[in-house]
């Protein structure tokens, strides 16, 4: 092997850089302040490649790295989609970002999940107490028309001590009610009470109450037979002194001030009213009496 050891490469001239129009080889390092030249073909490099200024291409086809490919500030992509492989990694402090994604995101991790136990068609919603759990309600169900709550459980609804409450139960002699209350105080409520076997088989009345100073108390009840009354005797009026019923429609009425006593005589009576053809009729029910009321035509 022979070696040639020279400090400069010069052409003929002594001034321009000499050629080498057969090609170089050279299996060492080659070390230039200026590379400065147009490569042809294919430039293959097995070490590393260190671009201390720009790297500029255009019109590139295909770029293929077997490697790592680390851009500092982010990679644009302006023209197109970008295509990747069998995956996508991220760092810790990663964020994708993207008007849409498509997919049933069944492989994603890290996701909140809300499941529903008991859950059919039109059943309320509530909660369990349990992380991510609710609770759909087999007895409380709305179907867009109805809310029902079914006998045997209740429902209950308030704003500080205010409540609405519609309860009842399958016992014989339980209760369903529905009352109303105000800050403080309950105004009022309806109830119906069962009277004989749970559901359908039985029997009840619903009765109407109202409250003074958070006391509830029964005023009218309309009984299992269809009768309406006041549930004391002697005790509640029809209409006020200046809130009159307009027109009372009735058959046969019934007079009787049984267990007080009138402000004439201070005697108590009983009296049926009674319509004929032509007369008006009072029974006196204590003696079995009975009277026509003189009436007089008015032309």
């Amino acid at each position: 092997m022979s070696e040639i050891r020279v400090n400069t490469f010069k052409a003929e001239d002594g001034i321009s850089a000499p050629s080498f129009p057969n090609g170089i080889q050279v299996t060492g390092i080659i070390t230039s302040t200026v590379l400065d030249n147009t490569v042809a073909g294919d430039l293959a490099v097995t070490g590393n490649v260190s671009v201390g200024g720009t790297l500029t291409y255009e019109d590139v086809k295909n770029v293929d790295s077997l490697g790592i490919g680390t851009f500092r500030t982010g990679i644009n992509v302006s023209g197109g989609q970008l295509d990747v492989g069998s995956n996508i990694k991220l760092g810790n402090a990663g964020v994708i970002t993207a008007t849409s994604f498509i997919g049933n995101g069944a492989g994603l991790t890290g996701i909140t999940q809300t499941a529903i136990n008991n859950n059919a068609d039109n059943r309320i919603i509530t909660g369990s107490g349990t992380a991510n759990t609710l609770n759909g309600e087999a007895s409380c169900t709305f179907d867009g028309t109805a809310f029902i709550v079914n006998s045997s459980d209740s429902v209950t609804s308030h704003a500080g001590t205010s409540a609405m409450q519609l309860k009842g139960g399958d016992a014989v002699n339980d209760y369903v009610n529905l009352s109303f209350r105000g800050n403080a105080y309950a105004i009022g409520g309806i109830h119906g009470k069962t009277e004989g076997i749970s559901g359908s088989n039985g029997s009840g009345s619903l009765t109407f109450s109202t409250a003074n100073s958070g006391t509830i108390t029964e005023r009218v009840q309309i009984n299992q037979n269809g009768h309406i009354y006041p549930v004391a005797n002697n005790t509640y009026d029809l209409g006020l002194s200046s809130n009159r019923w307009r027109v009372i429609y009735t058959n046969d009425l019934e007079l009787s001030n049984k267990g007080s006593q009138n402000s004439v005589d201070g005697t108590w009576g009983d009296w049926t009213l009674q319509e004929g053809e032509n007369d008006i009729f009072m029974i006196n029910n204590r003696s079995g009496k009975k009277f026509k009321i003189n009436l007089t035509e008015v032309l």
